[in-house]
C-alpha cells in the first residue's frame, strides 16, 4: 500500500467537482489508513487506500486518500 501520508497528518478536503480544496473547510486529522472500497465503491474495480479522519467534530470513514492534500 503506498500512502503519501501517516496517521496524524493534517489534511484538507478536496471537492468533488473542481477537484480543488475546499475553502473555509476545517482540516481533518488521518486517524487511519487502510486498503478498502471508498464511498462510492461501485465506481471502483479493485481495492484503494483509504483513511478514516476526524473532520468537524465527527469520523469520516472510506476516505479516498486523492480526495485529501496535506496541510
Amino acid at each position: 500500500m503506498d500512502c503519501p501520508f501517516k496517521i496524524g497528518d493534517l489534511v484538507a478536503i478536496k471537492s468533488s467537482t473542481s477537484n480543488e480544496i475546499i475553502k473555509n473547510c476545517p482540516p481533518g486529522i488521518i486517524i487511519e489508513i487502510k486498503l478498502g472500497w471508498p464511498l462510492s465503491p461501485e465506481i471502483y474495480i479493485k481495492k484503494r487506500t483509504i483513511a478514516t479522519i476526524l473532520w468537524q467534530d465527527g469520523l469520516e470513514n472510506q476516505v479516498d486518500i486523492e480526495w485529501l492534500v496535506a496541510c
